[in-house]
């Protein structure tokens, strides 16, 4: 009987650590889709003061996704698996959030607009879709 309540016990303790950890990537990834849909409302916008609007949604949505990713990455029951998951997606997220402010909504700012379509539609999608992958992935 003590055998099965400690089995029964582990049992559930991994149980909730998986769906905890599965609920911080999805946050993550809720958080990601969230600020690039924000980006391309912005490339769709000719209002400055829209667009400016619009960027503080994108800096929100990728707050929420730097501070979800932070505590996956520091909390001691996410397994080194998802881990090694997280890092590979961080790996991704960065030079995407380097290359979205600066050559995507720099040159929205600078008035040129399909020089941002390019690179949003481009390499950036291609990123995107590798870190949703990544993140739909970690168990």
């Amino acid at each position: 009987m003590k055998k099965t309540l400690v089995s029964l016990a582990a049992l559930l303790a991994f149980s909730l650590t998986q769906s905890v950890l599965a609920a911080s990537a999805a946050d993550i990834l809720a958080s990601m889709t969230s600020a690039r849909e924000s980006l391309v409302k912005m490339l769709g916008e000719a209002d400055a003061a829209k667009r400016d609007v619009l960027e503080q949604e994108v800096q929100k949505g990728t707050k929420a996704a730097d501070d979800a990713l932070a505590a996956v990455l520091a909390d001691a029951a996410t397994s080194a698996e998802a881990k090694k998951a997280m890092e590979e997606f961080q790996a991704i997220w960065t030079p995407f959030k380097e290359t979205r402010d600066k050559e995507i909504i720099g040159a929205l700012k600078e008035g040129k607009t399909e020089d941002a379509k390019k690179v949003a539609t481009g390499i950036q999608k291609e990123r995107f879709e590798n870190m949703k992958k990544i993140l739909e992935g970690v168990k």
